[in-house]
């Protein structure tokens, strides 16, 4: 498909999985607030002022599921200032305590290349760590493709 699965949204990145319905929301219906001018504030701020924004806009665009008293959506990353988060299908809100982070069906195969490549000389670029990662990725299974498509959230370096 020609839709990426990793853009821009204002100050964040994103990348998702589970939905290009649940993407197209995040992507061109939802208006994300500002992250806190406080560092120490971002977490805080991402497990609730912004998780309830993106709540009620996936809610309003039917992409969430209720079962059993539980609201339910996809997976998907959240870039930031130079961190990642992850949010799970619940909701709930992980930052890993490594600085990369992955998510689909290629996820234990690129994990598991960064984390090797983390190894190689510190003249390789993060991008192309991710890059590599993924050709890696894509030599383990069947689900992972490229072309791949990569996007930031505009700080520090680019290559």
């Amino acid at each position: 498909y020609k839709e990426p699965k990793v853009f821009r949204n204002g100050p964040y990145a994103m990348g998702y999985t589970t939905s290009f319905r649940m993407g197209q929301l995040l992507r061109f219906r939802f208006e994300p607030p500002a992250p806190p001018s406080r560092e120490a504030d971002l977490q805080r701020f991402i497990c609730t002022d912004f998780i309830d924004a993106a709540r009620a806009v996936l809610k309003a665009g039917g992409y969430t599921e209720i079962k059993d008293g539980r609201e339910s959506s996809g997976v998907w990353l959240l870039a930031v200032r130079r961190r990642i988060f992850r949010v799970d299908y619940d909701f709930n809100v992980l930052e890993t305590a490594e600085r990369f982070d992955a998510i689909g069906c290629g996820e234990q195969y690129a994990i598991g290349a960064l984390r090797a490549l983390r190894a190689l000389p510190k003249n390789m670029s993060p991008l192309s760590m991710c890059r590599r990662a993924l050709e890696i990725a894509n030599m383990s299974t069947s689900g992972v493709r490229g072309p791949f498509k990569f996007t930031h959230t505009g700080e520090g370096s680019r290559e």
